[in-house]
Order: C-alpha cells, then sequence, then structure tokens
C-alpha cells in the first residue's frame, strides 16, 4: 500500500494548516475560546456541517407519546 501524500493531499493539509494558523488566537489550551463561533467557522469554510438527524423508527415520537 502506497502511503504517499497525492498533490491534493498535500494542498489541503497546506489549506487547513494555514487555516488553523490564522485562527490560533481563537483558542486557549487546546480548547476553542467560544467553541459555538468556531463550529459556525468551520462551517463556513467548509471543514464541517451541520446535520440534523432524521426520525427513524427506532427514535421518532410514538402516537401515545
Amino acid at each position: 500500500m502506497d502511503l504517499t501524500p497525492s498533490p491534493d493531499m498535500l494542498a489541503f493539509r497546506h489549506e487547513v494548516e494555514g487555516f488553523l494558523a490564522d485562527h490560533a488566537g481563537d483558542f486557549a489550551n487546546g480548547q476553542p475560546k467560544d467553541p459555538k463561533a468556531w463550529q459556525q467557522l468551520l462551517i463556513e469554510h467548509g471543514y464541517a456541517a451541520r446535520t440534523i438527524p432524521r426520525p427513524t423508527a427506532a427514535t421518532a415520537p410514538s402516537p401515545t407519546s
């Protein structure tokens, strides 16, 4: 198995390292100073996605609840 990073992988690594360097001040002691703002920033830059799970038969409310 070849684990050599592809040019695309290296470009993405460089992009993420730059993003983290640009926002290093948003952290204190390895934690985001404002977790909600950090999550929103990740979403805005495409590094995270907000999802709401669809109800399933196992999690949907029953007719009696």
